[in-house]
């Protein structure tokens, strides 16, 4: 398994997309194969329950599309800075179709989405946070681009990962709570990945929100 170095200068996004970029093609097997990543299945299990069949589902970071199968009968618009990442997640399109999923893939800044208001029933964003600075202004977005009632669900790290930016519940509450996003569940759970990051397994929480009418 190749070692990602993701060590040096982690929240400069040009960085991150070279890594990234580097990683494209080797993501999958290195995440399905080596490490026990399990947060695109844990967040869509819980967010379903807020959801109709047809849903339009935004899925913000969605580098190779990790969480589309796990959505089964809906229309997912997956958005994503890195070029290669969104290149193998259309590999998965027409697989994905026999589950009634329907998928459309989107260049976008995760904090600046190109997407009118009110036009998603979801929004969700799983291991994106840390790499983002501003995480208010992608807070912002998600919540911009949900219907009213629609969901708002993104995860953080608690473990301080190296590189990365770990977030506090009492951080991410106060967040929330200046858009105005009321908070239906917390959950956490456990990855262990085996790379420069951690050496241990990484504690998570998934925040699901509801947009306020």
């Amino acid at each position: 398994m190749v070692i990602l170095d993701m060590q040096q200068k982690v929240r400069d996004p040009e960085q991150v997309k070279y890594q990234y970029a580097n990683w494209a093609e080797r993501y999958d097997r290195e995440l399905e194969e080596h490490w026990q990543y399990i947060g695109p299945r844990e967040v869509a299990e819980q967010v379903r329950e807020y959801l109709k069949s047809g849903s339009r589902i935004a899925d913000i970071g969605c580098g190779t599309g990790l969480a589309f199968r796990f959505f089964p009968n809906s229309h997912i618009t997956g958005f994503d800075f890195c070029e290669q990442m969104l290149r193998q997640a259309a590999t998965k399109i027409e697989g994905l179709k026999q589950q009634g999923i329907d998928v459309r893939l989107e260049l976008a800044d995760v904090t600046n989405l190109p997407v009118a208001d009110n036009t998603f029933d979801a929004a969700i964003s799983v291991s994106v946070t840390e790499h983002i600075a501003d995480l208010a202004a992608m807070i912002r977005e998600m919540k911009r681009i949900v219907v009213p009632e629609g969901i708002v669900a993104f995860t953080a790290p608690e473990t301080k990962l190296v590189g990365c930016i770990a977030r506090s519940q009492r951080e991410v509450w106060q967040l929330l709570q200046n858009e105005n996003l009321p908070l239906v569940k917390v959950f956490g759970y456990r990855s262990h990945f085996e790379y420069a990051m951690l050496t241990r397994p990484a504690i998570y929480k998934c925040f699901i929100c509801k947009k306020s009418t």
